[in-house]
């Protein structure tokens, strides 16, 4: 389960009673977590996900109840047999977001598809009208090792993403012209439960966040060659700055 909620302002010292619950990975734990501290703060937001199976939307549902967080306007909508929405009647503008799972089944036209399963699900997405994130883990996922020398990484995921496969990402595959400008933009990803501290953070997400960066704004005039030339001048940034960033692709070992 995962959500992308904008709330209307940070917490003063009204809000002081808000909690946000213990996070795990238990069914509806990073969910609830965060909505029911958003639904006490009451918080608007413009784009609502809770996605998963029923079973997740109850603990939802308990853990509102359980903090007092009103539910009366609530309405429960099962999109499809995979997934269950929670949206606020009264908030009609709010749209539903959610990864590319919900394509299962259908879903409504104003729903916006993260592509995380390849990029496939946000080519059909696009291709039938709804807005896409292009987060695609054959290329996004930066949790995934930058080296095939793995007994210089920490522990840590064993899939492989260097430098050039991220360059490589075409957020546009198979679209039209028409149909690309349902694509709002690309995604990095960074999970982190093998991940201990900032220090390793900067690690995995530098120099890849670049490669992922211009193919954000130039995926229309990319060059790997003259990107790699240019890095190498960029990495002085990272020197100057202190960053802890992966060497690999600077010494030519994994491009």
């Amino acid at each position: 389960m995962d959500n992308l909620v904008h709330i209307d302002h940070l917490p003063t010292k009204k809000d002081e009673g808000a909690r946000i619950l213990q996070t795990s990975w238990q069914g509806g734990g990073k969910v609830s977590s965060a909505l029911t501290a958003f639904g006490q703060l009451g918080g608007a937001s413009s784009m609502l996900g809770v996605v998963g199976a029923d079973s997740y939307g109850d603990f939802l549902l308990r853990d509102y109840a359980r903090y007092d967080v009103d539910t009366s306007r609530m309405v429960r909508d099962g999109v499809n047999s995979f997934s269950l929405v929670l949206s606020d009647e009264v908030t009609h503008g709010r749209n539903i977001i959610g990864w590319d799972e919900i394509l299962q089944g259908g879903i409504s036209k104003t729903a916006t598809v993260m592509s995380w399963r390849g990029s496939k699900g946000g080519i059909a997405a696009a291709k039938a009208g709804n807005t896409v994130i292009m987060a695609p883990n054959t290329h996004c996922y930066l949790d995934y090792r930058q080296t095939q020398q793995q007994e210089f990484e920490p522990l840590g995921q064993v899939k492989y993403l260097p430098m050039r496969q991220v360059y490589a990402l075409d957020p546009y595959e198979q679209l039209t012209p028409d149909e690309r400008k349902y694509i709002l933009g690309v995604q990095g990803n960074l999970w982190t439960e093998y991940i201990p501290d900032f220090r390793q953070v900067k690690h995995m997400l530098l120099p890849r966040l670049a490669a992922i960066a211009e193919t954000g704004w130039a995926y229309d005039r990319k060059d790997f060659e003259d990107f790699s030339r240019r890095m190498r001048q960029f990495r002085k940034v990272y020197d100057r700055a202190g960053y802890n960033y992966a060497t690999y692709f600077f010494d030519g070992k994994d491009e």
